[in-house]
């Protein structure tokens, strides 16, 4: 139910904007951004995880 909300939202804000291709650009470097910071977490995590077992 949830998921139909949001992609009923997305639509709506869509047809409403008059330029796509700067809501695409934003919402590209935004899933980089968020990809890049949980990409780094995992990092820190096995690191910590590793350092704490001793390995």
């Amino acid at each position: 139910m949830g998921l139909f909300v949001v992609l009923a939202v997305a639509t709506y804000a869509i047809s409403k904007l008059a330029n796509i291709y700067e809501v695409v650009l934003g919402a590209t470097v935004l899933f980089v951004s968020v990809s890049s910071f949980t990409l780094a977490a995992s990092f820190r995590r096995r690191r910590r995880d590793h350092r704490i077992v001793g390995d």
